[in-house]
């Protein structure tokens, strides 16, 4: 392990992450093998450009300071408002760490499927694997497989609502309870649902919730962004695992099954008027363009 880090403080507006250097601070970070720092008054940190001397131990270093200095700005402030722009700082930035570190390890990222053993049907990991986990874990960050051999570094799911527990306003606790809810599992691998169909719905249902529940929120076109994803995906289904068969115009049984579930369940909500639609027109064998206009559903890119 690095036992000198080149460190340089964050300068970090939403729009902008460059590079600067605190003036008249020199900061000697002695790293022990628990990654924990011991520092001086004033702390210099690595910033979010992308630097290929940056090591796993250096982000961690980071990242661990990083959650520090927040936890402690959020424990400073009364105000759920400004504990909300807290919250996107800290994300914005440590997303930024996240996918640096994962920029500069691909080659370890790609090996770690070999990692799986299919007699024992789970992970079992070599020295190597064990000693980066176990460092990642200190700092809430996990291997994450997404299917088709590729693996990332993302946040545990229950790390940013536990964090910002009672300190955010509550569309804000709502939505981060609802994002680690979703990410507990994989959603999809392969062009297929991982997940049931049952728990598509869920999602939908969900994501409908929450923006009837908080239509000024500050968060509400995200959100419309991923209830309109979990949407058609619902109606449409993934690549590998379509609802219906477009040449004889059927819906697969399993998903009229789930159809019928989700009306009865939410009689009243736009899904449902958007499930009722889609069903009329494949019973009129309407061809698959056509469906698609007339439903109004396509898939949104974010970020």
């Amino acid at each position: 392990m690095k036992r000198n880090l080149l460190l340089l403080c964050i300068l970090i507006c939403l729009s902008s992450c460059e590079k600067e250097k605190n003036k008249g601070t020199s900061v000697e970070t002695k790293v022990n093998d628990s990654s924990k720092v011991l520092i001086s008054e004033t702390v210099e940190v690595i910033d979010t450009t992308f630097s290929e001397t940056n090591t796993i131990d250096d982000y961690c270093i980071a990242l661990e300071y990083l959650k520090n200095d927040y936890t402690k700005k959020l424990n400073e402030s009364n105000s759920s408002e400004k504990n909300n722009k807290l919250y996107e700082e800290y994300h914005t930035i440590r997303k930024k760490y996240i996918y640096n570190m994962s920029t500069f390890n691909d080659t370890l990222l790609s090996n770690y499927i070999n990692q799986y053993s299919e007699e024992q049907e789970d992970y079992v990991l070599n020295a190597d694997y064990k000693r980066i986990t176990n460092q990642l874990k200190k700092v809430a960050i996990e291997f994450w497989y997404v299917g088709e051999g590729y693996t990332e570094f993302r946040s545990i799911p229950s790390h940013y609502p536990t964090m910002f527990k009672r300190k955010v306003s509550q569309d804000y606790q709502d939505f981060l309870d609802l994002i680690a809810k979703d990410e507990k599992e994989l959603y999809s691998a392969d062009a297929g649902f991982v997940v049931s169909f049952d728990e598509v719905g869920r999602r939908v249902a969900s994501w409908e919730q929450f923006l009837t529940k908080h239509p000024n929120s500050k968060l509400v076109d995200e959100a419309k962004d991923i209830y309109n994803n979990y949407l058609t995906d619902f109606i449409f289904g993934l690549e590998n695992t379509p609802t219906y068969e477009e040449e004889t115009g059927l819906i697969y049984p399993e998903y009229i099954e789930v159809y019928d579930d989700f009306v009865k369940k939410y009689p009243n909500s736009k899904a449902t008027k958007k499930i009722q639609e889609f069903l009329k027109l494949v019973e009129k064998k309407t061809s698959f363009d056509d469906i698609h206009k007339a439903l109004n559903l396509k898939y949104k890119f974010y970020q």
